[in-house]
């Protein structure tokens, strides 16, 4: 009984031996694991905070491009307006010129037959009174005929002036609109 014994104290050594052996094992290999979390879940911090850090910096640029975006949008609506006025006029002094147009051979053989009028009754006129007021209604029948073709010459200088003026809005509505197609291509850079 006593070789039992020892064999089974032997034995019951080796066991515990063998247990502890086992157990001090995988601590060592846990504090290898350890580590290397370690150093993962370091790596991983930095990743995540890089990829805040570039978020943040996208989320300013995108708030900083819709403000830009906003800006743009008023300035071309202001510019529409101006461009669309200016159309009104140019097109309603285009009407006018077209009225000049149709009633001015009317308007100039009207003038000009009251002015034969007056010529004659100032010829056929003895009385110097009636003479003078001829020659006042003549001078003002003339400077009526000269007003009626000066018209022309003033519509048309508008209409040159208005055309200009146009293309001129009509470009900065255009510049206008490349700057917003130009903050919407930035956009479409910062969501890819």
């Amino acid at each position: 009984m006593s070789h039992i014994k020892t064999i089974s104290v032997i034995f019951l050594l080796l066991l515990t031996t063998f247990v502890f052996a086992s157990f001090g094992s995988p601590q060592a290999t846990n504090s290898n694991r350890a580590k290397a979390a370690d150093g993962d879940d370091t790596q991983t911090v930095r990743v995540l905070l890089t990829e805040v850090h570039q978020l943040r910096l996208a989320i300013q640029q995108s708030q900083l491009s819709g403000y830009h975006t906003q800006v743009v949008i008023e300035r071309m609506r202001s510019q529409q307006q101006t461009v669309e006025r200016l159309n009104e006029r140019l097109r309603n002094t285009r009407e006018e010129i077209l009225r000049w147009k149709m009633y001015f051979p009317l308007q100039q053989t009207e003038i000009q037959n009251q002015l034969k009028v007056l010529e004659n009754s100032l010829r056929e006129s003895a009385d110097a009174n009636s003479r003078q007021r001829y020659e006042g209604e003549i001078e003002i029948t003339k400077q009526r005929l000269g007003l009626l073709t000066q018209e022309e010459s003033l519509l048309r200088e508008r209409e040159s002036q208005l055309t200009t003026q146009l293309q001129i809005e009509q470009a900065k509505l255009s510049e206008l609109n490349d700057q917003l197609d130009a903050v919407q291509r930035e956009l479409e850079k910062i969501t890819r």
